[in-house]
């Protein structure tokens, strides 16, 4: 009549899942309006343009010429061919801080990955006409926050 505990058989495989962290959760932003000029910060609950450049990714124009740009947030334009994925936004390090807008099309994708550990895929859709009467581009944004180790100012 004895009883198994449960406390030693569970203790030992309960362990290792607590130490394991799944990947986290990709947080879908579509649609966003970035204006000339504006900013987006990837730490933000509500991802809204700000009237500034700089935090984690902006959009400017100088003389007709608009592109993506960062400051301290490393940007990867992927390949037409590779599929944008929280994997590859980890691993492609051909790093850049700006990238023209002449370079995008429809469906473009950029990973994004912030100092703080965010990993950001940016799927440009589109960009305003020349007789609109304000410049932006529209992009979705997908976020995985706390995916990387925070880069605690090395480079």
């Amino acid at each position: 009549e004895p009883t198994p505990t449960d406390t030693e058989s569970d203790s030992p495989t309960d362990e290792p899942t607590r130490q394991a962290d799944p990947d986290p959760q990709p947080e879908d932003h579509p649609g966003i309006q970035l204006p000339d000029g504006y900013h987006l910060s990837f730490a933000d609950n509500e991802i809204t343009p700000q009237n500034d450049t700089g935090d984690d990714l902006s959009y400017a124009c100088s003389f007709g010429d608009c592109s993506i740009q960062a400051s301290e947030t490393k940007l990867v334009l992927l390949d037409h061919a590779e599929a944008g994925s929280l994997d590859t936004c980890m691993h492609d390090t051909r790093y850049t801080e700006t990238i023209d807008q002449a370079r995008l099309s429809p469906g473009s994708q950029v990973c994004a990955r912030t100092p703080e550990g965010t990993v950001a895929l940016v799927t440009f859709k589109s960009a305003s006409k020349a007789n609109e009467t304000s410049t932006y581009v529209v992009l979705d944004i997908t976020l995985w926050r706390n995916a990387l180790p925070p880069d605690n100012g090395d480079q």
